[in-house]
């Protein structure tokens, strides 16, 4: 029996937390698992260890949903409203749009910051994670989890419209 297979009657998905990112909801099954290794968690829930690992505009969303039966949506609502492409679409034609969707599905993202004009921006292609303290006080205290929300993520976002305070900025590598 493949490992797919084996993985969900023992292992619980999450369900999303309101305005959550991709990369929060695979960062809080990899906890509920207590794996130790954030590339057993990639390869089971992205089918490679080294995918899935992006925070902001993460690839292989085709196989994400395949693994996870779609029991968490479909890579198309994925890409535009749990990733950074929930930001940079309203700055975009439809075709860029639509194209940055199909390589984020089928997993070519080596080029897709450059495509999308990141590299040669004001903004650049860096994307810090960024949280509220208040929000997390507050996610911890009605979920249980603190966890990445969307809307702080945004380029040039570094105020919590709903606490007014400064967002802290994450000084760790968030890839694997």
């Amino acid at each position: 029996m493949s490992e797919q297979a084996d993985l969900f009657p023992r292992a619980p998905i999450l369900d999303w937390l309101p305005g959550e990112t991709l990369f929060s909801l695979v960062s809080r099954i990899h906890g509920l698992w207590g794996a130790q290794d954030a590339g057993r968690t990639a390869s089971l829930l992205f089918g490679d260890r080294r995918r899935g690992t992006q925070h902001d505009l993460p690839g292989h969303l085709g196989d994400f949903v395949a693994r996870t039966e779609g029991l968490l949506g479909d890579a198309d609502a994925l890409a535009r409203e749990r990733t950074l492409l929930a930001f940079y679409r309203h700055f975009m034609s439809e075709r860029a749009e639509q194209a940055a969707v199909e390589d984020m599905v089928s997993g070519n993202i080596a080029h897709l910051k450059f495509r999308m004009g990141l590299l040669t921006s004001r903004f650049r292609a860096n994307h810090p994670l960024k949280a509220c303290v208040a929000c997390m006080s507050r996610d911890v205290q009605e979920y249980g989890w603190a966890y990445w929300h969307t809307r702080h993520q945004h380029p040039g976002v570094w105020w919590c419209r709903d606490h007014g305070v400064f967002l802290r900025e994450s000084r760790l590598k968030s890839t694997a």
